[in-house]
């Protein structure tokens, strides 16, 4: 069974600590579903900026395993290619500044 949270805030693509706090909130609930979580555990995929915040909310919640998909990278390298690169990317600047000076 796969869940998408829907969160005004990640519609939204707005960045906040507290987002970590939503996915731990969000986890404890689905895991209390018996008919969508049975052993009480669950997986997690993420991807982009999403995977930050479940590599820091893994610190504060047990999750069964968790797969992370650009997570991290080189602060050295994301400056380069998104501050003086030729690409305007307003949204991968913005990850880069939470990720690495939130």
């Amino acid at each position: 069974v796969a869940i998408v949270p829907s969160s005004k805030r990640y519609r939204n693509i707005e960045i906040s600590k507290d987002q970590i706090d939503d996915l731990v909130s969000f986890s404890e609930a689905v895991e209390r579903r018996q008919d969508i979580c049975p052993d009480g555990e669950l997986s997690v995929f993420s991807v982009c900026i999403s995977s930050a915040f479940a590599l820091i909310a893994s610190t504060r919640h047990f999750y069964r395993s968790l797969l992370c998909v650009g997570a991290y990278a080189s602060a050295e390298n994301v400056m380069r290619e998104h501050m003086l690169g030729d690409q305007e990317d307003d949204y991968a600047r913005n990850c880069m500044f939470y990720n690495f000076y939130g």
